[in-house]
């Protein structure tokens, strides 16, 4: 057997999985044998194959879609598959995967070029909260999980593209996939599951804060998130919802929750995260696992089959591979016999026409403020951003060009109109100015450092074309950003 590319080389990698917080990775062969699923009535026959060719010693890799939820529990309300799209589950059987050296900035891989841009606007974003608040308020959900996409451009080394988007994340379940047409590319901090053996572990993130501008500040941060009333409720939330999932094949007595609100430090965000785990019962397979736990309850919300019915006629879309799960799947003697991960933070690439997407989004419950939900999404954009490159935003164009005056950006943004159905009215800035240091990292002037909001009201208050400025507050999570009002276009 031919070892497989490690990804530094000219030859085509077709999977990897890279673990940047133990510095592992491994890099899958070639396969011999495809198993793809179309149709939600085949989703849990490739399942069962990919079970008995592992049963029997081989390896199998690759996804599970979102939309397959329907092929494994007809109760849960999906969006159909377009015609002609990806699968809505592949996996590729194939041997014995090897070690490789880990994604680093010293991997030689070719040049690509990616431009994003979002399929959302912030107003309607701000509609679809309220309405989810709505369903939160007549007993229909108690935590549904919203998303929107960024849609892209991408060409050239797709390879290069996924190492740039595992560097500025750097978590545990990364994963690379090149199907031929399409590439999916994930970055990856949260584990949907492993297991070992007859023992299992979940390890649901819900709650997410920025990242500090320095130890001090991070430090702060992560203590705001763990007592956040809001963030601890989602996070419990959906620990009770996978207790009881995985409650339904794990031997009575087994289910513990060993860690609870654990914060995560990543590159441009904090995530809470519990720790559940279980021993199953005997004969559970790894279609039983999808059968009762899929899709992850951080990317539903509770109870799961009435918020899958929310998201759907919220949602104008398929998720497809995004908030689905990316694993390796190993034969029964083997440490980790299965791993997944929750696609998020994920990248797909359709090579034949560079058409990209990367879906993101947040948990909506009573207490969420439409204003720090869209907050919270465009902090999750930023394993997008590139230094070199400009990013556009809903309403906005952040540039990094040096356009703007002194040390500062000019973000132009639309006044959002009233939404007349429910009499209530949303005040948007004209222009939100913010300090362009902060741009690299935190992508939006919305998550401008505190220390700079004196300098930023100066300088906005001598701009000749606004007539007010203020100072005004996301929610505890995100520092205050100085904002001008009436600004006239220039």
């Amino acid at each position: 057997m031919t070892p497989p590319d490690d990804g530094t080389g000219p030859e085509r990698v077709w999977g990897r999985f890279d673990d940047l917080r133990s510095g592992t990775a491994l890099a899958c062969p070639t396969p011999d044998r495809i198993l793809v699923a179309d149709r939600v009535q085949d989703v849990a026959d490739v399942l069962d194959q990919v079970q008995r060719a592992t049963d029997a010693g081989r390896w199998a890799v690759g996804y599970v879609g979102y939309e397959a939820a329907a092929g494994l529990d007809p109760d849960l309300a999906v969006h159909p598959q377009p015609a002609g799209g990806m699968p809505l589950a592949w996996f590729g059987i194939c041997d014995k995967p090897v070690p490789v050296p880990a994604v680093s900035d010293t991997q030689q891989t070719g040049p690509y070029q990616a431009d994003w841009y979002p399929a959302w606007t912030p107003a309607g974003h701000s509609d679809q909260v309220d309405l989810i608040r709505d369903h939160v308020a007549a007993g229909n959900t108690f935590q549904c999980n919203l998303t929107v996409r960024m849609n892209g451009r991408v060409g050239g080394d797709t390879r290069s593209l996924y190492r740039d988007l595992v560097l500025r994340q750097r978590g545990a379940h990364n994963a690379y996939l090149d199907m031929g047409r399409y590439v999916i590319a994930s970055a990856s901090p949260e584990l949907f599951f492993e297991r070992r053996g007859d023992h299992i572990l979940l390890r649901p993130m819900k709650g997410t804060s920025r990242r500090g501008g320095h130890p001090d500040e991070d430090r702060r941060l992560a203590a705001e998130l763990r007592s956040s009333p809001k963030e601890r409720a989602e996070n419990i939330m959906i620990v009770d919802l996978m207790r009881n999932d995985i409650g339904r094949v794990a031997l009575t007595g087994t289910v513990r929750v060993p860690e609870l609100l654990t914060v995560e430090r990543y590159e441009t965000v904090l995530q809470m995260t519990s720790t559940v785990t279980a021993q199953l019962r005997p004969g559970v397979g790894l279609t039983d696992l999808f059968r009762v736990l899929f899709p992850c309850g951080s990317v539903t919300g509770t109870p799961k089959t009435r918020s899958m019915q929310i998201i759907r006629s919220i949602e104008p879309e398929p998720r497809g591979v995004y908030c689905g799960a990316i694993g390796l799947i190993g034969p029964p003697d083997e440490p980790v016999r299965a791993r997944f991960n929750v696609a998020i933070r994920t990248a797909v690439v359709d090579t034949h026409t560079g058409h990209a997407v990367y879906g993101v989004g947040g948990g909506i419950t009573w207490q969420s403020q439409a204003p720090a939900e869209h907050a919270e999404v465009l902090a999750k954009t930023a394993v997008l951003r590139a230094s070199d490159r400009d990013i556009e935003l809903p309403g906005a164009t952040v540039s990094g060009s040096g356009r703007g005056i002194g040390n500062l950006d000019l973000v132009e943004w639309p006044t959002l109109r009233p939404r007349a159905e429910s009499g209530r009215r949303t005040n948007a800035p004209d222009l939100v100015i913010g300090p362009a240091s902060d741009l690299p990292r935190h992508v939006v002037p919305l998550l401008g450092t505190p220390a700079s909001v004196t300098h930023v009201e100066s300088v906005a208050q001598r701009l000749p074309h606004c007539s007010t400025v203020s100072t005004q507050s996301v929610d505890n999570r995100y520092a205050p950003i100085a904002v001008a009002m009436g600004c006239s276009k220039q």
